[in-house]
């Protein structure tokens, strides 16, 4: 075992264990909406909740004595901003976790219901990550604490991957780099980008003059972006080789990120979606016809089995991710030194939500006090939120927006707040979710409203004139 992870591993068993003792939060799981279905218990019963998750209870998995009708309770804390509303933290025994999802269900009256048959849950996620596990949320306190945790079965490949890299490698590599832009686009994250619309990606890698041409407005920005520059078409590619070209792609970005970063996940293009629909190109362009490939939509799930009612997590521990690195992390709150002040740690674009304290030496806050070491992916915007009070019209509340780094030490204040303006926060958070793409070295930032409005008139529009 190489330092790194044994350092890793000592302080993700012991570090957290040195701080304060986790004080109440303002919001709690009771904050988070219920959703209530009534299943008949005699029928197969797919639910889609309102958060996008997807429930599938066979014809008698549920046993209710002397009824067939049951009423189910049912949450769902799929967004960052969900799990700070109900101050669902992503933490197994004090080791830090990166959340794909979480979700509650349990039965609404007091009635005796069994569960006979695994009832399967599949959470949406915009990018799968492996080593996902699903936790059970064992109530302690004021909160959950993620526990026994059980491998998520992964659905056997039988993309050839080999036949994907061989096209990449005489095809793409030319043009395109998988981590970074070149010539053309960087195509780790060409699915997320495209908000895993495959059949779409699919039209654009067989021939992007076509798409072009149609008056698509996200694809002629990328055309626009990158100097006008044609893609050279690829009409013969079958669905199986651009699924293995697209699997290759993946896997090796996954060697670097083990989930597509902000900078690569978002594009200056993706305000062209929301835009009217483009004009078609004015002049004329060569357009090669590629019919007889059916249309694949493919929502990315993770997919659990659950045997019992109660909360779930389907996670992953921090160490396993590989960009994590040590970093070193203290808080200083301005005038504060005080045990029952509530700290967090919040990385949004992961749905790390770590909870922390006032240090044993009573004068510095934090989250692992073994060495102010702990493990984060770098170069991400976080946020420390601290607060203080239980009356929601009398809160002190504070918020430091920072990006990970190894070695930081944050200065913060607290102000009077109420629970309503601390609820505004998170909401602001959850909008910032991808975060934007970061400044590049040497790249000026526009903050002209009408100068930026203009740009995106410019390279949404499908009028190569302009």
């Amino acid at each position: 075992m190489n330092h790194f992870l044994r350092a890793c591993i000592i302080l993700l068993l012991f570090g957290s264990c040195n701080t304060s003792a986790p004080v109440p939060s303002i919001f709690g799981p009771s904050d988070l909406p219920s959703q209530f279905v009534q299943i008949n218990t005699l029928e197969d019963t797919t639910l889609q909740l309102a958060g996008g998750t997807l429930l599938i209870i066979p014809a008698n998995a549920l046993k209710a004595e002397g009824e067939t009708q049951v009423k189910l309770e049912i949450k769902e804390a799929v967004t960052i901003e969900d799990m700070l509303l109900a101050a669902l933290h992503t933490e197994s025994n004090g080791q830090p976790l990166r959340s794909g999802g979480m979700i509650y269900i349990n039965p609404s009256r007091s009635a005796k219901v069994d569960i006979l048959k695994p009832v399967q849950i599949k959470i949406p996620t915009d990018d799968k990550m492996d080593n996902m596990m699903l936790f059970n949320g064992k109530e302690e306190g004021d909160g959950i604490n993620w526990v026994s945790p059980q491998p998520i079965p992964m659905k056997p490949n039988t993309v050839d991957i080999a036949v994907g890299q061989k096209i990449f490698m005489s095809s793409c590599t030319p043009c395109h780099a998988i981590d970074r832009k070149t010539i053309g686009p960087a195509l780790y994250g060409t699915m997320q980008r495209w908000k895993h619309d495959t059949a779409a990606v699919y039209r654009y890698t067989r021939n992007n003059a076509a798409v072009v041409a149609s008056g698509d407005s996200y694809a002629c920005c990328i055309f626009k972006s990158f100097n006008k520059l044609a893609m050279n078409p690829f009409p013969t590619l079958t669905d199986k080789e651009l699924e293995a070209i697209y699997h290759y792609i993946d896997r090796e970005g996954k060697k670097k990120w083990d989930v597509v970063p902000p900078h690569l996940a978002t594009s200056e293009c993706d305000d062209c979606r929301n835009r009217p629909t483009a004009t078609p190109m004015r002049e004329n362009s060569t357009v090669f016809e590629v019919a007889g490939f059916p249309e694949i939509k493919k929502q990315p799930f993770y997919e659990a089995s659950i045997q019992t009612f109660g909360w779930y997590n389907i996670d992953q521990l921090i160490l396993k991710s590989a960009n994590c690195v040590l970093s070193e992390l203290d808080v200083h709150i301005t005038g504060q030194l005080d045990e029952s002040v509530s700290l967090s740690l919040v990385i949004p674009y992961y749905k790390i939500y770590l909870q922390g304290g006032l240090y044993s030496d009573g004068k510095t806050y934090g989250f692992n006090e073994s060495g102010y070491d702990m493990l984060l992916p770098e170069g991400i915007t976080a946020y420390v939120i601290a607060s203080k009070g239980t009356d929601p019209q009398k809160l002190s509340f504070g918020v430091k927006k920072f990006t990970t780094s190894r070695k930081q030490s944050l200065t913060m204040d607290m102000k009077p707040a109420t629970k309503k303006e601390v609820l505004q926060f998170i909401k602001t958070i959850q909008q910032s979710v991808p975060a934007s793409k970061p400044k590049e070295e040497g790249e000026t930032i526009i903050s002209d409203t009408t100068y930026v409005l203009s740009r995106l008139d410019s390279l949404c529009s499908c009028d190569t004139s302009k």
